[in-house]
């Protein structure tokens, strides 16, 4: 049992991890107060502490069962399992004077429950990006099968489908998550009882060392953005602060205030708000370009990014590394970047040195 912070659902929480019971792991969660970040983590701790304390009381209770009591109790669950019944359920229709009854998934073609889910993804405010994203998947994998009751879809249907999809693990991965959306959205919803992707495990690929900037490359971005005032800000707050490109599009001038910015929640790649701390340099820098212009920031087409290789997403690789370095404190810097310590530490951990994020983060204009 353990704790961890996470990120679900777009907002930072300390995770319990409470272990294993019925086959499923359990799991609490317990939303950071930006107010009082640490209070979540002490929630945390205690949910730990209790249901170790309980683990503990009925550990002590099932010892105290004669062997034949215990061989009766695991009998009748295997039963209630291959009636594909929970012990809940028994229980609840003991309450309710009924017979328990498996859960029967309605009779609905496929073609119908992608157009109702992806309208209440619609409905929930996503965001365009992911919408786009979760529709192409998903009618991809309707092709062909839209006629088809969604009762009747299998674990081999969807395996099969991942496996000859085209393109990368990335990719392939990214289908696998979309897909696990839309049929648990099916089971909550009642069209079927159960995931028929259940026991499927996404692809398992290398952990990519992601491209940063070296300091020179940095140094030489900065300097090729002086003459672009309204590429430098993006510049300057993706390179220090980790800030997104589609993010600093949505930054008006009053989020930039003093050493910090404010991205409010419609700012923001997972509509959390974050407070990101701008270093004093940063700062020098984007008074060269008052005032300042926000918009979107096309890398390919840009000049100054003729001066520099590029790579996806170089620039909040490079701020994230860097930050990580110098502040030895992965949570923190994962609640500044809107990402988790388990991303940080599996993609920058030891790639620069302390001393390099102290370089780094003295460059200054005219120095």
């Amino acid at each position: 049992m353990k704790t961890k912070l996470t990120i679900k659902n777009g907002k930072s929480y300390w995770q319990a991890n409470l272990g294993m019971s019925g086959g499923v792991w359990r799991r609490k969660f317990f939303p950071v107060d930006p107010e009082n970040p640490d209070q979540a983590q002490k929630d945390a701790l205690e949910a730990i502490r209790k249901a170790k304390s309980d683990r503990k009381s009925f550990g002590n209770q099932w010892a105290d069962l004669p062997p034949v009591e215990r061989v009766e109790v695991m009998r009748i669950l295997d039963e209630i399992k291959k009636a594909s019944l929970t012990l809940r359920d028994v229980w609840t229709g003991y309450q309710a004077g009924t017979t328990a009854k498996a859960p029967q998934a309605k009779s609905v073609e496929l073609e119908k429950t992608v157009a109702e889910f992806l309208s209440s993804r619609k409905h929930q405010g996503c965001r365009p990006d992911y919408l786009a994203s979760i529709t192409w998947f998903v009618e991809k994998f309707a092709e062909g099968r839209g006629a088809r009751q969604v009762g009747e879809i299998t674990r081999q249907d969807v395996d099969e489908w991942l496996r000859g999809m085209k393109g990368g693990p990335d990719h392939k991965n990214t289908g696998y998550r979309r897909l696990k959306t839309f049929f648990m959205w099916m089971v909550e919803c009642g069209y079927i009882s159960a995931d028929p992707m259940r026991g499927l495990k996404p692809i398992k690929s290398a952990d990519k060392v992601p491209k940063i900037f070296t300091l020179d490359e940095c140094r030489r971005l900065l300097e090729s953005s002086r003459s672009d005032k309204a590429t430098m800000p993006t510049i300057v707050l993706g390179l220090f602060c980790g800030i997104r490109p589609h993010e600093v599009a949505r930054i008006r001038t009053s989020d930039i205030r003093g050493d910090m910015v404010i991205l409010e929640s419609h700012i923001t790649k997972t509509s959390q708000r974050r407070i990101v701390p701008l270093p004093p340099n940063a700062q020098a820098w984007l008074k060269l370009c008052k005032p300042w212009v926000f918009k979107p920031f096309r890398k390919p087409l840009d000049r100054v990014c003729s001066v520099v290789p590029w790579s996806h997403d170089v620039m909040r690789h490079t701020a994230a590394s860097m930050l990580l370095a110098r502040e030895q404190d992965a949570a923190k810097v994962a609640l500044w970047l809107g990402n988790s310590p388990a991303i940080l530490f599996r993609h920058y951990r030891e790639i620069v040195t302390k001393e390099d994020a102290l370089k780094f983060f003295d460059i200054w204009p005219n120095k």
